[in-house]
């Protein structure tokens, strides 16, 4: 009963924030808050406790990697690293998320961008979790009784936190078989699902063939880039709009408006942008977040390539409105181009989507994987893999000839793995970045 009540407290505190007149009365609001947060939260945090009377700028500008190895200091409450992730991993491997450490709950992210990284959350964040998220995604919904299905690789203590007597909700574990798991949601009913796309695609794609017979009311995409294929899949399938959750080990980062428009949760935290090109309005985002206590997060710089919104969301939201999660750096291509003085240009993996998508009728799915600057690997999956091969190419070649680029030596892989457990990329470069700027400098 008492988590309950402290649920409702934050669900009313969100709901209830009074709008700011202007991006600048925004922003003095975020300073004072992150400023009484330093104060209260940040010096009990042996990293961060001699930056405290210090600007948000003075503050070391850190990554995953820095992240993880500093856990131990990062964190306000003394818990080591070592110890948590033992217990994170040994809940995955048993299938058992209610294992915690007194009031410590603890999970993994899923590694797709190398190292694993901790996230951890105490009763009181929980809480505020769980109130933040049925205010931003139910709104005024919670007063009708709703049956959400959270389609996942791993639960975690934070979710059953939501749970109560109106709101039922139900982990489906994305390691038990495909069978299974429609037979447990045609059983639930949901009236809300969340899941990453490739599963609510699947889905859809079970609803469409009769094995399942779902009517919900609201779709929630979470944990991977939401393509246009997948989106009109799941659109089509069940007459209603796809909304988004951008959240991570990060935490909760975003979330689509009433006018389907996926906004930063600025009332949370602070986002610096270091632009990739700001002709195109592609940025990496820069995470401060002035309510996490546990596990603070200062100054984290994501590994996400987003894409803001060129006018204002109609919705007259304040918060930086995103056009599109375009995917994660890694992501991006470097093609070498015709130039006497060649040298290495991006290819964003938007670019590839749409030239494969010219070919949606021949070409169901594919995989490109760049090994290195002139070699890449694709795998396709079409009625007659032929024609599927030979329209991957001649759209590769149209792409990298309308950007001035020289067509890379192209290696047809022969199936596609596809596995609901890790999160789908269909294009991605295998060097890092610090091979581009050699070549570039050489």
């Amino acid at each position: 009963m008492i988590e309950m009540i402290r649920i409702l407290k934050h669900f009313l505190q969100v709901s209830l924030r009074p709008t700011h007149a202007s991006r600048e009365a925004l922003t003095m609001w975020q300073s004072r808050q992150f400023l009484q947060f330093a104060s209260r939260t940040l010096a009990c945090s042996p990293y961060y406790k001699n930056y405290t009377t210090r600007p948000l700028a003075d503050y070391p500008l850190i990554d995953k990697a820095t992240w993880v190895d500093n856990f131990d200091e990062i964190n306000t409450k003394e818990l080591k690293g070592r110890t948590l992730f033992d217990i994170a991993l040994n809940s995955e491997q048993t299938r058992n998320f209610e294992v915690t450490k007194g009031d410590i709950a603890v999970g993994l992210s899923s590694g797709t961008s190398g190292r694993r990284a901790l996230f951890v959350t105490d009763k009181s964040e929980r809480a505020q979790y769980a109130g933040t998220i049925l205010a931003k995604c139910l709104g005024k919904n919670i007063l009708k009784p709703q049956r959400v299905a959270l389609l996942l690789r791993a639960n975690n203590e934070l979710y059953e936190t939501i749970g109560g007597s109106r709101i039922k909700f139900q982990y489906f574990d994305l390691q038990r078989p495909w069978t299974e798991i429609l037979e447990g949601l045609q059983a639930f009913q949901p009236t809300v699902m969340v899941g990453p796309p490739q599963v609510l695609a699947l889905t859809a794609q079970a609803q469409l063939t009769g094995k399942i017979k779902l009517r919900p009311a609201k779709i929630i995409a979470s944990a991977e880039v939401l393509e246009k294929k997948e989106q009109k899949e799941i659109e089509n399938v069940f007459r209603i709009s796809v909304d988004q959750i951008y959240q991570a080990t990060e935490g909760f980062l975003g979330v689509s408006c009433r006018c389907g428009t996926l906004h930063l949760n600025e009332d949370s935290i602070i986002v610096e942008k270091q632009w990739i090109d700001r002709n195109t309005r592609r940025f990496v985002p820069i995470i401060t977040d002035f309510v996490r206590t546990t596990q603070p997060l200062i100054r984290y710089r994501l590994n996400d390539v987003l894409i803001e919104r060129e006018n204002q969301c109609p919705c007259g939201s304040l918060f930086t409105a995103i056009e599109k999660i375009e995917g994660r750096e890694d992501d991006i291509l470097f093609i070498q181009n015709k130039e006497s003085s060649p040298k290495l240009v991006p290819v964003m993996p938007d670019f590839v989507r749409d030239a494969m998508a010219l070919s949606a009728d021949t070409i169901c799915d594919y995989r490109l994987v760049q090994h290195s600057f002139d070699r890449l690997e694709i795998a396709v999956e079409g009625p007659q893999i032929d024609q599927a091969r030979y329209k991957a190419t001649q759209n590769l070649k149209g792409l990298f000839n309308s950007l001035n680029l020289k067509m890379p030596e192209l290696i047809f892989a022969e199936t596609i793995t596809s596995d609901m457990h890790v999160k789908l990329r269909r294009v991605r470069r295998l060097f890092p970045m610090a091979e581009v700027f050699e070549w570039n400098a050489s």
